[in-house]
């Protein structure tokens, strides 16, 4: 049994570390402006107003916040923190998650697919999605809600009280980090009320309960209600819901992409043997459910608030406005693959014998071909370049503002954002107002060349500021850069 264990927890950690060297925003070759955004955040923080993702109503800022404390007590740079912090998460969500599982194949199959998810789910272990963190949140949130089934006729009460108070509150702040979070919290309060009307019999202790739960909510609204107050922006279509044409759109898409990934007709081989595997297994699980080959009164509760999620989740998502708006990625989608997977797993352990072996089989298989989904770089012995490691020529500009596209210039600013001021440029989606007044106050302003910016004119006008060519182009960290000043500083 220990060795059973050694292994495990030795093949945990090799897993871990083969991720973090991917997919940690300081090492990734793929770092974007999203992860990047957290850097900046990081580096200047200011609460109550950062509350949220900057320039959303949305998407709490967790990592930032604590990758902020992180850099005034070490010497870490601002990516690095958030970087840590994003894997700190991703690390403690797994192992909440995992604890859902007594076999250790169901901890290694789900090792393979939270730290090395399919190619088009892979946003859940990349800096700037809440996956991982909103996972983890729900993680605890659950664990809490066994443990008071547990212990509930505990004669220590306050005990009780404080495992309802905290599970709901760890639902709020994983409903801080994404809203998606709504269904496990409308499914944990419907389980706890029920929970006291059937098996608690003291009128006294079912009033007291439900106190605790009615506590527990209010002070979690009146977080959001704080929290959304505090933000500078709102979409309003983010919370819309699409129209039958919408809706058929998202649905659409859906039905090509797996198409195309059946027929062989995308880029990645693996993606369409993984896709053809899922199809193979949920025949599986449908005729042995058909054919009453699983014995459903050992089916435990925690696989039908999963699923249940995941079903609502998933009504929800295709419906959603937002994700219209979007194109329908496949990030969106995320929390479905992870409540899937959990509820898959935690069913397989209701199972035995043949069937079970079978599950088993088909799962394993399915997160090994996941696993090669995945870029090259990925188990390659040799290091990819890290993108922020490619840039760091720029840094030789010194104290400058900088303004780009959305996808360059806060990437560029996560380089050293006390040196770098940066902005993207006044017709791009402009996340952060502060920083671009600290743009405008630099003495040189650097432009970068790409799309919206196709030469360099000697004259241009930004943030309705007349800005001058006073420098040739350069090439600084793969772009093409030229020096600008304010005209009123020049003339």
């Amino acid at each position: 049994m220990h060795i059973k264990k050694l292994g495990y927890r030795t093949f945990i950690f090799i897993v871990f570390l083969l991720s973090f060297r991917s997919y940690a925003g300081y090492l990734s070759p793929d770092l974007n402006s999203d992860g990047a955004v957290h850097a900046l955040m990081a580096h200047d923080l200011k609460l109550p107003e950062d509350l949220y993702y900057w320039g959303q109503n949305r998407l709490g800022s967790i990592v930032p916040i604590l990758g902020h404390y992180l850099t005034k007590i070490t010497s870490f740079s601002s990516i690095k923190s958030v970087s840590i912090v994003q894997f700190l998460f991703i690390c403690l969500g797994y192992w909440v998650l995992a604890n859902l599982f007594r076999n250790f194949l169901s901890k290694v199959i789900f090792a393979l697919i939270w730290f090395f998810p399919t190619s088009i789910f892979s946003d859940l272990v990349r800096l700037a999605h809440p996956y991982a963190p909103q996972f983890c949140f729900i993680g605890i949130g659950i664990q809490l809600l066994l443990n008071f089934e547990a212990f509930s006729r505990n004669q220590n009460i306050y005990k009780n009280y404080f495992l309802i108070f905290i599970s709901i509150i760890f639902i709020y702040a994983s409903l801080w980090i994404s809203d998606f979070s709504i269904i496990i919290l409308m499914i944990l309060n419907v389980t706890f009320l029920l929970y006291f009307l059937k098996e608690i019999t003291k009128i006294n202790v079912k009033i007291c309960y439900s106190l605790t739960l009615l506590v527990a909510n209010l002070v979690g609204v009146f977080f959001i209600i704080y929290a959304k107050s505090n933000s500078s922006f709102y979409y309003s279509e983010y919370t819309g819901l699409n129209n039958t044409q919408e809706t058929w759109f998202i649905v659409k898409k859906i039905i090509d992409n797996t198409k195309h990934n059946i027929l062989f007709q995308n880029n990645n081989l693996f993606l369409s043997l993984w896709t053809i595997l899922v199809f193979v297994f949920t025949t599986f699980i449908i005729y042995i459910y058909v054919f009453k080959k699983i014995n459903s009164q050992k089916i435990p509760k925690v696989f039908y608030i999963i699923m249940m999620n995941a079903i609502l989740g998933l009504f929800i998502i295709i419906l959603s406005k937002w994700v219209f708006i979007n194109q329908g990625e496949p990030r969106y989608f995320i929390p479905i693959y992870i409540l899937i997977w959990l509820s898959i797993l935690v069913l397989i352990e209701s199972t035995e014998g043949v069937i079970q072996k079978k599950m088993y089989g088909i799962t394993l298989a399915i997160a090994i071909i996941s696993c090669l989904t995945l870029p090259s770089y990925v188990f390659s012995l040799e290091k990819a370049e890290p993108k922020i490691q490619q840039m760091q020529e720029i840094k030789t500009l010194g104290q400058v503002g900088i303004i780009g596209d959305y996808w360059t210039s806060y990437l560029i600013g996560a380089i050293n954002p006390e040196l770098l001021a940066v902005t993207p440029h006044d017709k791009a989606t402009v996340r952060c107002l502060k920083c671009v007044d600290r743009v405008i106050e630099s003495e040189m302003i650097y432009l970068v060349k790409e799309q919206w910016l196709e030469n360099f004119p000697n004259q241009i006008k930004q943030f309705n500021r007349d800005l001058e060519k006073v420098s040739s182009p350069i090439n600084l960290g793969g772009y093409t850069l030229a020096a600008y000043k304010k005209k009123n500083k020049t003339n």
